[in-house]
């Protein structure tokens, strides 16, 4: 309960830096492949975003939480795909559609829908 408890207790804050002290913590109790700790990850990354306004930050734990999916195949598909919404977020949109792509294209068992989501997704990422 403790990384829900600090998520949403100190998530709340409008400080970057408090915000960042929060990214510290989750990242490091979310870096374990086992159960659904990887959400925590989920978390840092949402908040080193948009809390933190540190997209270097969210790009490397967003990496972190995606070689996590290869460890644990519960994992839902966007976990992998967390690294490109990243990219894009920092205008990098050539690297996130190469990154949807082969995503798309190496990534066994994909749902239909996954699969109409990613095309549409890198057919929509402006070229720029």
């Amino acid at each position: 309960f403790a990384p829900m408890l600090a998520a949403y207790y100190f998530g709340a804050t409008n400080d970057p830096q408090d915000a960042m002290l929060i990214v510290d913590f989750l990242e490091d109790v979310g870096n374990d492949p086992r159960g659904e700790k990887w959400r925590w990850l989920t978390q840092a990354v949402f908040l080193a975003r948009y809390k933190g306004e540190d997209t270097d930050r969210a790009l490397k734990i967003a990496e972190k939480l995606s070689k996590l999916y290869y460890q644990n195949n519960d994992m839902p598909i966007w976990t992998l795909q967390m690294p490109a919404f990243i990219l894009e977020a920092r205008g990098e949109n050539a690297a996130a559609r190469t990154l949807l792509d082969t995503i798309l294209r190496t990534t066994p068992g994909l749902s239909a829908n996954e699969v109409n989501f990613l095309e549409d997704r890198i057919k929509n990422i402006p070229r720029f």
